[in-house]
């Protein structure tokens, strides 16, 4: 199969955004200081919406082929990473030092890390699973 390892590509790089966007969360936790804290998530604006394009574009077409319930899986992911990004630009508008700021990047940090989770526990494995040749 001629995609195959270009698919594991996709997923090794999908991976490490999500090391990418996981620092930055730590990062987001560690600080105290509310320009940092705007500096963290500007950038995990960026990572979370170009990461998202890449789904959208390489992993979700695959998802949807390959996979058995393909489509309703693909949906799911699609949906948390549209919640990220009404997430993300309710965040745009608020200042780092507004009450709000905190609990909106608290709310943004969960769905990630659940869509992480789903990605890297259930979808990255069985696609691997069904896209690798079987020896024999």
């Amino acid at each position: 199969m001629t995609a195959m390892p270009e698919q594991h590509d996709v997923v090794d790089v999908l991976t490490a955004d999500h090391h990418v966007v996981r620092n930055l969360f730590e990062g987001y936790r560690a600080t105290t200081d509310p320009d940092q804290g705007r500096q963290l998530v500007d950038r995990m604006t960026v990572e979370v919406v170009r990461h998202s394009v890449a789904e959208e574009t390489y992993l979700y077409p695959t998802v949807r082929k390959a996979l058995p319930n393909g489509d309703r899986i693909a949906d799911e992911e699609i949906e948390e990473l549209t919640e990220a990004e009404r997430i993300l630009s309710d965040l745009d508008a608020v200042d780092p030092r507004d009450r709000r700021f905190d609990p909106l990047v608290r709310d943004l940090m969960d769905v990630v890390a659940m869509h992480i989770r789903g990605e890297e526990d259930l979808v990255f494995p069985e696609l691997r699973e069904r896209l690798t040749p079987r020896n024999g």
